[in-house]
């Protein structure tokens, strides 16, 4: 079944590496790959061991997230942070994204397995301005990352300008040997791929200001945690937590910011903002301090944000995990539509000719190339001014058209989970 839209589309892009067609096809196709190449590399040769490459995608997802909330605690016991520090923040961390951003948990998709690379390379990094050690090699590790995902860029902005007040020698370093993986990664990218790359790595997308609006009210499931970490940051403005923190929060707006001023972005904007909060959530907890004018403990204070992240975690429409405990047609569903999603694999696969599938997972399934990318279309569509069906863009006229049964995504577990 397919997760999101997202995962479908990765996995056609996979597919057409490994039929030996171009990653990035020309700037007039029906099709766009706007995504650095790096992930679509790793996993097309995990899958060539015999696992699918939505399989593969979706167990990296797993594990990146599980991994970045290990370098979280990293983060965080650098920066003096005991156990129940390194506990409270790298567990908010899990529990906020497989609380309110489950579908990008399991998700195949490339941004938490750049993120993960990019918190390990920031802790690295951290770990040789205090110990010493090659600062090339954590910057060189970070545009590995970005060349898995390419909106990533508050955790090197915050890891260069942390070690520029620190050490500008060292960030010095840091920043030349990251620069010259970027261009030197960029020269690869265009011996191999051509202009085609450039080209589609700068697709057209629509912009819109008032986008701001919705995209920081895709905020409120952190909102919790920014109000307890400011409080915290102010009152401890003056230490180097306090500090590290605010620079790396401050960043991690700013790029969710401006991500969200495009159209079709979804919450994966704010992932990096997620990862600095549960730094200073981390911290916050161990370095609380007792409030004298409400005469509460430190560990009073402790408790209290404890009831804060917890009530928030709680608060949430989604009731799927406690459906998949308590209802047994709840937990029918998902082989139900596992048979739909095989009844239309087989439909589609029988159709001479390309197709473009309404829930893309299933064309992938059924071996179909990658042939029409709809919301790419859409958006070319909506920048010339021309208001026109999909089904009539020139060129797809050979491409047919298939409306898939709904039921043969997460949709039937959607529904039956809502308030009635």
């Amino acid at each position: 079944m397919e997760i999101d839209r997202n995962e479908g589309w990765n996995s056609l892009q996979i597919d057409r590496l490994r039929g030996n067609l171009p990653l990035y096809p020309s700037a007039d196709a029906l099709i766009v790959n706007n995504y650095p190449p790096l992930s679509f590399i790793l996993i097309r040769c995990i899958a060539d061991f015999g696992i699918d490459p939505l399989y593969v995608g979706r167990i990296l997802s797993l594990l990146s997230t599980l991994t970045a909330a290990l370098g979280i605690a990293a983060i965080i016991a650098h920066f003096q942070g005991g156990l129940r520090a390194v506990a409270a923040g790298s567990l908010w961390y899990l529990a906020t994204m497989s609380r309110f951003f489950d579908s990008y948990v399991g998700m195949n998709d490339s941004n938490l397995l750049g993120l993960a690379v990019m918190i390990w390379a920031f802790s690295w990094a951290l770990r040789v301005q205090a110990k010493g050690g090659m600062i090339e090699a954590p910057f060189i590790l970070m545009v590995a990352a970005g060349f898995c995902k390419h909106t990533l860029f508050a955790v090197p902005c915050c890891a260069f300008l942390w070690l520029l007040n620190a050490d500008w020698r060292l960030a010095l370093r840091g920043g030349i040997a990251g620069g010259a993986a970027a261009i030197g990664g960029l020269v690869i990218c265009s011996a191999f791929y051509g202009p085609a790359f450039f080209e589609q790595l700068t697709m057209p997308r629509i912009m819109h200001a008032h986008r701001l609006v919705a995209g920081f009210g895709r905020l409120q499931w952190i909102i919790p945690a920014f109000i307890i970490w400011a409080v915290w940051a102010w009152d401890r403005r003056r230490t180097e937590q306090a500090r590290f923190t605010v620079l790396f929060v401050i960043f991690g707006i700013f790029d969710h910011a401006l991500q969200q001023l495009g159209d079709g972005i979804d919450d994966n904007s704010q992932f990096e903002l997620i990862a600095a909060l549960a730094v200073g959530i981390g911290l916050a907890f161990e370095f609380a301090t007792p409030n004298q004018r409400l005469r509460l403990s430190a560990m009073t204070n402790r408790a209290i944000l404890l009831i804060i992240l917890i009530v928030r975690l709680l608060l949430n429409s989604r009731i799927e995990p406690y459906l998949l405990i308590a209802s047994e047609q709840f937990r029918k569903i998902g082989p139900d539509s596992a048979a739909i999603v095989q009844r239309e694999v087989r439909r589609i696969s029988e159709i001479h000719g390309d197709v473009s599938c309404s829930i893309m997972t299933v064309c992938h399934f059924a071996g179909k190339r990658f042939a029409f990318d709809g919301f790419v279309i859409g958006q070319r569509n909506a920048l010339a001014g021309v208001s026109l069906p999909l089904e009539k863009t020139p060129g797809a006229e050979q491409i047919h058209f298939e409306s898939i049964d709904p039921n043969a995504s997460m949709k039937p577990f959607e529904n039956a989970a809502r308030f009635r």
